[in-house]
Parts: C-alpha cells; sequence; structure tokens
C-alpha cells in the first residue's frame, strides 16, 4: 500500500512540473494536454489500485 502510495504522490507531483513547463514554454499546448491526458489515466490506475490493492500486494 505504501508503494502505490508514493506512487500516486508522485504522479500528482508530475502534474505541477507538466504545468510548470507548459507555462514556461517548453511544452506546446498539444504536448502538455497529451501529457496530462495520459498522467490522468495513470491517476485512475493507481485509484484503482489504492481502493482494491489485494491483487497487487505479495503473499
Amino acid at each position: 500500500m505504501s508503494k502505490l502510495s508514493d506512487a500516486d504522490t508522485e504522479n500528482h507531483e508530475v502534474e505541477h512540473w507538466l504545468l510548470t513547463a507548459h507555462r514556461d514554454g517548453y511544452l506546446s499546448d498539444a504536448e502538455s494536454t497529451s501529457l496530462l491526458a495520459e498522467k490522468r489515466e495513470i491517476g485512475k490506475m493507481l485509484g484503482s489500485m489504492l481502493l482494491n490493492p489485494a491483487p497487487f500486494l505479495l503473499k
């Protein structure tokens, strides 16, 4: 559970840096939109794993 929580936290940090990179001109609108969409999909997967962690835990 700890690693899943860490991964979710890192995923939120990625959003901050993607928005910063876009704001500062390192990413175009299209790149930013695409990468943020991928980040959201990863967030959904992590959220699902956090809600039902049993299949992902070591036995």
